[in-house]
């Protein structure tokens, strides 16, 4: 399975979680609902992949 990275050709760069930021998550970090993505990458890709 591809993931952003391959696929959007972008990375994930931080992620907010409440008050938490998280820079430059692991590759197995797991999304909670109302987590802030901060993506950094090709937007015309990343646009297909949302």
């Amino acid at each position: 399975m591809q993931g952003i990275r391959e696929k959007a050709q972008a990375l994930i760069v931080g992620i907010e979680r409440g008050a938490d930021r998280i820079l430059n998550p692991s590759s197995d970090f797991v999304f909670d609902s109302g987590d802030v993505i901060w993506i950094v990458g090709n937007n015309k890709k990343i646009k297909e992949v949302i």
